[in-house]
């Protein structure tokens, strides 16, 4: 199972590379506190695989209408590798966004097949792949790779 590409949170598309994903959220400001949402990876506009619009990535002015959001972004290249963890634990460190998704977004990059095998784990459980034993979405290694080895066998390439 190939598991060095990202999935898109919009139309589920695979992301063949990093270039070629965005990652993006949205900010406002109330009086001095900054309050972001919406942190999610998707694809670059250019590779969007809706040719029409809505693409993957937001609608910045309909965003802005909703709540005064801004958006903000950055290629997906911005966020592989030692400098893009280090971007993202500043961005975990701002306390604009929720944790939850600042840590989710770290993960997906990060976690060798975990962004292949995250949407899967319920099932996994559930079809006894493995026990978890940590908090869910936390799973050890191992748990990731039973997890992609059982998703191997139920759909092969």
């Amino acid at each position: 199972m190939k598991t060095n590409t990202w999935i898109c949170d919009v139309c589920g598309g695979e992301i063949t590379e990093a270039d070629r994903g965005w990652v993006e959220w949205l900010l406002r400001t109330e009086g001095e506190k900054k309050i972001g949402r919406g942190l999610r990876l998707v694809h670059a506009w250019p590779h969007s695989p809706r040719k029409n619009e809505p693409r993957c990535q937001y609608d910045q002015a309909v965003e802005r209408g909703k709540d005064g959001s801004t958006l903000l972004d950055g290629s997906l290249s911005e966020y592989v590798g030692a400098g893009g963890l280090m971007e993202l634990l500043f961005m975990l460190s701002e306390h604009e966004l929720p944790e939850d998704e600042v840590i989710e977004i770290i993960k997906r990059p990060h976690i060798p097949g975990y962004e292949h095998a995250r949407m899967h784990f319920n099932a996994a459980i559930a079809e006894q792949v493995f026990e978890p034993n940590t908090k869910p979405g936390f799973y050890k290694m191992a748990d990731i790779n039973a997890t992609l080895a059982w998703l191997g066998k139920k759909r092969p390439e």
